[in-house]
């Protein structure tokens, strides 16, 4: 048997049902899909994996995932994993997503197949049809509202607005948050995990949960990423972006670095509203020199959030 989720949760726990939404609003054409992918082993032999997907108007690549051992399994980033013609209004596809488990490692006997949907909303948030609750484009010199948490509890932030690095100019928001290590550190900051939160609530997970020591990134850098997703209607909560970060030296011991960057939104009595969020992440070193300690940074910038209604 095998297995195929978008989520940490294990079998038999069920898979929720997995959504993507995209605005059209600025989007390139092609449209190109990505998501990250956790393939299972539960079988008695050793398998070699790979992912594809299915869905008339699309393209997809496959994706091999390599040799699995029994009872093992395997994270993927599936960056550039299908691409389609920009729809020219809005638009619900469900794709199928297949993963294919063979014995040998030419990929050549197949023993198993498992299919997973796949479910991408794009809207359209000019089309006339949408209200604009909120618009953020920091270009007033401010942070417009947003304020900043250390989670981790050892690891200041600070909020500002910037002209460095933005989506469009000439400003934007960033936190950066820091921490402190001795003199003989080495290594450096990884990030594990992206978090979109509404109040304490989990809405949209990038990456890993922080998992300690680690020497890899799990979520992209140094590039702007859209996150849309649904929001409740007649309410008010904190609209949180959360980064969790992994201090790690010579892969032998750690910090955790989180952080969160929010703001008090209320949305109004609707069918649905949407958030449109443009993030991204980056990472520096800060040499204090002797005898003071390195600073380590996590940032955490943000442009153009608009939250729409209809």
């Amino acid at each position: 048997m095998i297995d195929l989720r978008f989520s940490d949760l294990k079998h038999p726990t069920p898979e929720p049902g997995k959504t993507i939404y995209s605005d059209l609003v600025d989007l390139p054409d092609p449209v190109v899909l990505g998501v990250t992918v956790r393939a299972y082993n539960y079988d008695s032999v050793t398998l070699y994996m790979k992912v594809d997907a299915t869905l008339a108007g699309w393209s997809f690549v496959t994706k091999a995932l390599g040799a699995i051992g029994t009872g093992g399994n395997t994270r993927l980033n599936l960056d550039d994993f299908g691409s389609r013609t920009k729809p020219a209004a809005e638009l619900t596809e469900t794709i199928i997503l297949r993963l294919r488990a063979y014995t040998d490692s030419g990929y050549s006997n197949l023993k198993w197949t498992f299919e997973r949907e796949l479910v991408v909303v794009f809207i359209k948030s000019d089309d006339g049809s949408w209200a604009t609750v909120l618009s953020n484009d920091f270009d007033d010199g401010t942070v417009q509202g947003w304020a900043g948490e250390d989670i981790s509890g050892s690891s200041p932030v600070a909020v500002e607005n910037v002209s460095d690095f933005v989506l469009s100019i000439p400003d934007s928001c960033r936190l950066d948050q820091y921490r402190y290590v001795g003199s003989a550190f080495i290594g450096g900051e990884f990030i594990h995990g992206l978090f979109v939160w509404l109040d304490a609530e989990e809405i949209v997970h990038l990456g890993k949960t922080y998992i300690g020591n680690t020497g890899s990134n799990y979520v992209s850098l140094n590039k702007w990423m859209r996150i849309v997703l649904p929001l409740p209607v007649n309410d008010t909560f904190e609209l949180g972006i959360v980064g969790d970060w992994c201090v790690s030296h010579m892969g032998v011991w750690s910090y955790q670095m989180k952080g969160r960057l929010y703001k008090s939104i209320t949305t109004p009595v609707a069918s649905e509203a949407f958030a449109i969020i443009n993030v991204r992440l980056r990472k520096y070193t800060q040499n204090m020199g002797p005898p003071t300690s390195n600073r380590y940074h996590g940032v955490i910038q943000i442009d153009d959030i608009l939250i729409v209604s209809r």
